[in-house]
């Protein structure tokens, strides 16, 4: 999850490992210098795996580090200077908040998750009444919901933007208004596809700019004076075909296509098992609007001209790419490039070194491609990983086999 400070000088970003008597992560920030390429760790106690930067140049990340912070139902704020100096007790919510966007000095947008359900505590069963009930990695979600709130700093005031039962999930901040997706839902069944909706924080009003399931999809953003993006597809496969580029004029609710598109916008889904993710997948910077996206074996950054639709080649190579962050200058990336696991990259330069041990620890195989084209034209790829140690005059020796692994992911385009 790389950022750059205000003044872009520095990146801040997470370093998280696995800690196997706690069974969980251990997350640290760290911040590396533009200039030098150097970086230096800013926090010790494992807990700060996310946070915000302040437009002062300090960092808030969300942590319990005392007793008091422990006996808090909801969300503790530290804030530390990277000019130095131990991390301070900045404030309190009395909600689990789980993204945090600062919108000036003061004013702060926020998402929480919000339990309408009943208290689980000493219980031995669960009721369930929704669907779905649950997600991987997440349990039960029974009363589980995303709620956005507005909160100012200086007065402690936490005023809520969405209903109990409305689920938000996802928003933008820019000029005083948030951009914001989601539906009301109370039991039974999920609406199929969010609404999108504008919250205007002078006036407390919300406006509905398309209601739940009149566009399929769920990545949008605030585009040019009055207008903005949607990656949506009018008609089409559901969960089959991928969404193009469609802007709405915001007065008049009219989309209009900006661009086509054949892959994924705002995220890669290449498969692996070796990082933890998270992280930036889109981002307005200039008259361009970058994504991640994912084309046939890879994921990339590219970037669309926010004027005349025009979509650039991809920006970064092959490989798999996690996260970013862009600026008038310097593009910085975390992915997985070649036979290495996940590293930081300023301007395409490898600028983290954690992981280069498991290289020179372990004989890593570098993956052979395969393709097969079948009778209706769609071409599949795959490879194939010889074992460690494999010599290739041992194949025609009946006495010497090598058990064989057959890995398929489903999809259906992963």
């Amino acid at each position: 999850n790389p950022t750059f400070s205000p003044d872009g000088k520095k990146v801040a970003y997470v370093v998280q490992q696995a800690c196997l008597e706690e069974n969980t992560y251990k997350g640290d920030l760290y911040l590396l210098d533009v200039d030098t390429k150097t970086s230096i760790q800013l926090t010790s106690h494992g807990d700060a795996k996310g946070y915000t930067w302040t437009p002062q140049g300090t960092l808030l990340f969300a942590a319990k580090r005392t007793k008091e912070d422990s006996e808090n139902e909801g969300t503790v704020y530290y804030e530390i200077n990277p000019q130095g100096g131990e991390a301070a007790r900045a404030f309190a919510l009395p909600v689990q908040a789980t993204r945090l966007e600062i919108v000036d000095e003061d004013t702060y947008i926020l998402a929480a998750t919000q339990n309408n359900g009943e208290p689980l505590k000493d219980r031995a069963y669960e009721i369930i009444e929704e669907s779905p009930f649950w997600f991987n990695g997440r349990g039960f979600t029974q009363g589980l919901r995303g709620r956005l709130y507005v909160y100012h700093r200086g007065s402690g005031e936490l005023t809520p933007i969405t209903e109990p039962f409305f689920d938000a999930g996802g928003f933008e901040v820019k000029d005083r208004q948030v951009l914001y997706r989601g539906a009301q839902w109370e039991k039974g069944l999920k609406y199929e596809y969010p609404g999108i909706y504008l919250y205007d924080l002078d006036s407390g009003s919300t406006e509905c700019l398309a209601e739940p399931n009149q566009l399929r999809g769920y990545v949008f953003d605030f585009w040019t004076e009055g207008k903005i993006m949607v990656a949506t597809k009018e008609g089409g496969n559901p969960g089959m075909d991928y969404d193009d580029f469609y802007v709405m004029d915001i007065k008049t609710k009219k989309l209009t296509k900006l661009a086509d598109y054949d892959h994924s916008i705002g995220s890669g889904s290449v498969g692996r098992r070796a990082r933890l993710g998270g992280g930036r997948g889109k981002k307005r910077q200039g008259d361009y609007w970058f994504f991640v996206t994912t084309v046939n074996d890879g994921s990339y950054l590219r970037s669309i001209n926010m004027e005349d639709g025009t979509i650039s080649d991809t920006l970064t190579p092959d490989g798999s790419l996690d996260s970013f962050d862009v600026n008038s200058e310097h593009m910085v990336t975390c992915g997985l490039y070649g036979n290495k696991l996940a590293e930081l990259y300023l301007d395409g330069e490898q600028v983290t070194h954690f992981n280069d041990w498991f290289e020179q620890e372990y004989e890593v195989i570098t993956p052979e491609f395969h393709s097969y084209t079948g009778s209706d034209g769609v071409e599949i790829h795959g490879w194939a990983m010889k074992p460690a140690g494999y010599e290739e005059a041992k194949k025609a020796n009946p006495d010497q086999t090598f058990p064989c692994i057959l890995h398929i992911h489903g999809g259906p385009r992963t």
